[in-house]
């Protein structure tokens, strides 16, 4: 979009210029056509500065095939950008404030857990309607050091800027938002959970998508909930599937109909939490679809969530009780 815009300017430029020149001759004609490319290459120059470039380990688009997403690293040496699969913990969507997490929890504990046994992403909400707090510059401090331990153990942060219910906050807001966390490679930008409930669809959605995408200078993915709508790169479904086979189907449904697409609240895997070898199944019939899976619920404390049965340990009156491993 930045450089579109830039190239029409270019354009009317050359073609102002070429207007004034036609009637002149010799040395000023030449002088001035001289001038009109130095201002071409000047602007073009300005166009290649200003175009995003991801940061190192960032996780980005695939730009060859837009279903997929890549870590901008090569860590192999093969001369070529490192595959990316996320799966990972759908909570707690409250993680900036814990209003809504599990007793005993807190958000580096939260992180270790996920770091120790191999998730590599984690739903966070900047804007919640039932929460205890809203963004402001006091609680920066604090947010910048959790997405930087999480860059560090390679957590994915699904930045999620509004909560179901809450309605967008304004253009400018949400540029000092995207401005203040874009340096951290790994974000997903997440307009918003649930956004039929926040009135945010549609074309609106997409205008937002096109605010985030123009602040942005690293060209994180963009994605959102429930529905898919231009210009927008992920949709982070939700599905209340009975059997692994529909879950497969659902998966496969949404990667042709969309682009990248991430069962990100399985409620029937949510209530059923005790059986892991459906969440098992339930992750690679997504994989093999092309799909990317989060679990919903994580350390949320109501309908009596748990953590993820990944190996999973709960705390218990500060002491560790050992539940479930896959």
């Amino acid at each position: 979009m930045k450089e579109r815009r830039t190239l029409m300017k270019i354009f009317t430029i050359i073609t102002e210029a070429m207007e004034f020149v036609k009637g002149g001759k010799g040395m000023f004609k030449l002088l001035t056509m001289a001038g009109i490319l130095l201002i071409v290459q000047m602007t073009c120059m300005v166009t290649v500065v200003a175009a995003p470039s991801p940061k190192p380990g960032q996780v980005i688009q695939d730009p060859e095939n837009p279903a997929f997403m890549l870590k901008n690293e090569d860590k192999n040496g093969d001369g070529l950008l490192d595959p990316y699969w996320l799966v990972g913990h759908g909570g707690p969507e409250s993680f900036f404030y814990l209003s809504q997490v599990l007793p005993g929890w807190d958000q580096d504990s939260i992180l270790d857990f996920i770091d120790q046994h191999g998730g590599n992403a984690i739903y966070i909400e900047v804007w919640g309607h039932d929460w205890e707090g809203s963004p402001s510059p006091d609680r920066y401090p604090d947010w910048h050091r959790w997405i930087k331990k999480m860059d560090q153990y390679g957590i994915v942060a699904f930045f999620i800027f509004y909560d179901d219910h809450v309605d967008h906050q304004g253009d400018d807001v949400l540029r000092a938002m995207v401005n203040e966390f874009e340096t951290h490679p790994n974000i997903i930008w997440c307009i918003c959970e649930e956004e039929h409930f926040a009135n945010i669809e549609g074309e609106k959605a997409s205008r937002i998508a096109d605010v985030i995408r123009a602040a942005d200078d690293y060209g994180h993915v963009i994605g959102i909930h429930d529905t898919w709508y231009p210009r927008i790169d992920m949709l982070a479904y939700q599905v209340s599937n009975k059997s692994v086979s529909e879950v497969h189907e659902t998966a496969l449904k949404f990667f042709d109909e969309t682009r990248m697409s991430n069962s990100a609240e399985d409620h029937y895997a949510d209530v059923n939490k005790r059986d892991p070898d459906r969440t098992r199944k339930v992750v690679w019939a997504n994989a093999v679809a092309g799909n990317y899976f989060v679990q919903l619920g994580s350390w949320e404390d109501k309908k009596n969530r748990k953590p993820p049965e990944i190996g999973e340990k709960r705390r218990k009156g500060g002491q560790e009780e050992h539940i479930l491993e896959l």
